[in-house]
């Protein structure tokens, strides 16, 4: 009835015209989750357990090598130091 401007119908539906677009709905509504999800921001890291790990595998471990060294570096002189004026 609602469909139908709360009056009863004087044909019988169609079932595969319904089963058609209740499939369009679907998938549009998939489109839609899909595209919110890919809106949502990725945040940051507010505990600074991944900083701190680095931090503690820096100091307790020799670099293998210079590029090793400089990303360890690189990690933890970012903006995501725990110790720096945000």
């Amino acid at each position: 009835m609602i469909k139908h401007n709360q009056k009863i119908p004087t044909q019988p539906e169609q079932r595969d015209k319904f089963d058609k677009l209740y499939r369009k709905t679907e998938i549009e509504i998939e489109r839609l989750e899909k595209q919110i999800e890919a809106r949502l921001p990725k945040g940051r890291n507010l505990s600074d357990q991944q900083w701190l790990n680095t931090l503690i595998t820096a100091s307790q471990n020799v670099p293998k090598d210079e590029n090793e060294a400089k990303l360890l570096q690189k990690y933890l002189l970012t903006e995501s130091n725990p110790f720096t004026n945000r």
